[in-house]
């Protein structure tokens, strides 16, 4: 990877991706015995987007089927995603579907860690990835899907700690595909809602900007209580002054509906 980058640098105005040494290189390498395969696999997964940059025909015939073929996706996801990358032309060559499929092997990501960091990335690209709104409701309704319902409350939760980081646009979240997702949930869309993805859901509304009212007015009179998930907001700046009173109702009724054993600041 390094000698690629180092003759990259060299020849940025007339690359044309690997030379034939490296393709060769890169190729026996993915082709070596068992035993070598189960390091030198994991290692070009992690370069996955420099490699897709470098040489995208080499990318899209030589590593992207080994993310999809249930044999090497889990030897190549777990690398990959302790630093995610992507862009549109990498999801548009079928890293896409890869990610769609990974939704039901994602008990092989054992590592807490790594299936926040696959949620994550699903919910980067649902939010600013240039894709088809079928393929975003795909991604969407797996989380509910995938394992029976088993992750759905963990990526409602993912989403709040996503819409906390700093240049997330939380109004935007919610125009693109919060609030569609949001009324399909409540309506029991694809799959009958639970207590506690719901309260993971009410959690998301201190951060939703101009989106705030309309959010709360949807999950008011809904006996939401704070939850074992509850994280406690940090409210973006502005949100208080526009939306006090009713961010304030809306926490109140999540008190009243909660038992004292429900929630312990000191430990959240």
């Amino acid at each position: 990877m390094a000698e690629v980058d180092r003759r990259w640098r060299k020849h940025r105005d007339d690359w044309l991706g690997l030379s034939d040494d490296e393709h060769e290189a890169l190729t026996q390498l993915l082709c070596g015995p068992a035993h070598a395969f189960d390091a030198t696999g994991p290692a070009l997964a992690s370069h996955l987007f420099f490699l897709f940059a470098a040489d995208p025909a080499f990318a899209t015939e030589h590593l992207l089927p080994l993310f999809r073929a249930d044999a090497t996706a889990p030897l190549f996801w777990p690398p990959y995603l302790r630093h995610p990358r992507y862009n549109d032309k990498l999801l548009a060559a079928g890293f896409l579907d890869s990610i769609i499929a990974e939704w039901a092997r994602l008990d092989s990501l054992r590592v807490n860690e790594l299936q926040n960091q696959f949620f994550g990335l699903v919910i980067s690209i649902v939010s600013f990835a240039g894709i088809a709104p079928e393929s975003r409701q795909t991604l969407l309704d797996q989380s509910v899907l995938a394992a029976d319902g088993a992750h759905e409350a963990e990526f409602a939760q993912a989403v709040v700690y996503f819409l906390r980081a700093d240049g997330v646009d939380g109004a935007e979240v919610w125009k693109r595909w919060l609030r569609a997702h949001l009324t399909s949930r409540l309506n029991g869309v694809p799959r009958r809602l639970n207590v506690e993805e719901l309260s993971c859901w009410a959690d998301t509304v201190s951060y939703l900007g101009d989106g705030i009212p309309e959010a709360t007015d949807m999950l008011r009179n809904r006996s939401i209580g704070l939850g074992d998930r509850f994280i406690r907001p940090d409210f973006p700046e502005g949100a208080l002054t526009l939306y006090g009173p009713v961010l304030a109702s809306h926490f109140a009724e999540r008190i009243r509906n909660s038992s004292p054993g429900d929630y312990s600041p000191s430990t959240k």
